[in-house]
């Protein structure tokens, strides 16, 4: 085989990976293209890269929805969160009420609200908040701290207000 063919071959094959071959080869391949007439008309009806690619029409950003039942089941933790926190308020407030005369020892039922928030709201709030900081974003954590920093300080407080 001469070496004009063996060149003629190789350009075949290299042209449509012209922009990213070495100096030297381009040089070849220019020199060879410049003789050979088939392999000029290879070179210049070659589709550019820009041509070979599929042009997409950029259009408004498609909005991704959440899955429906991630969404629920977040919600409904949520929801679990706020009822266990009202269901150890109201078991506090209730058997202060049941164990108590508030006419005649409101001062009792109140410390007996502040030694029961210790006591069951306090470890019961721990465990929420970490199960908050594992599932939920930070504004959530944030305001169940908050809400049960509030809850803590304020509550005897807030029940003497309304009795």
């Amino acid at each position: 085989m001469k070496e004009f063919e063996k060149i003629h071959i190789l350009s075949q094959e290299l042209i449509p990976v012209f922009e990213e071959l070495d100096d030297a080869a381009k040089k070849i391949i220019l020199e060879h293209i410049e003789r050979c007439t088939h392999c000029h008309s290879l070179f210049v009806n070659q589709p550019k890269e820009a041509d070979s690619y599929i042009q997409i029409e950029e259009s408004e950003p498609i909005k991704i929805k959440p899955l429906k039942k991630l969404v629920q089941f977040n919600q409904s933790l949520k929801g679990m969160l706020f009822i266990i926190r009202a269901i150890l308020l109201i078991f506090i407030v209730g058997t202060s009420l049941f164990l108590f005369d508030w006419q005649l020892s409101s001062d009792a039922a109140i410390e007996y609200i502040k030694i029961t928030l210790f006591l069951l709201y306090f470890p019961s709030i721990i465990f929420l908040n970490v199960f908050t900081i594992v599932f939920f974003n930070r504004k959530w954590i944030w305001a169940s701290i908050v809400f049960d920093i509030i809850i803590i300080l304020f509550f005897d407080t807030f029940i003497t207000m309304l009795i």
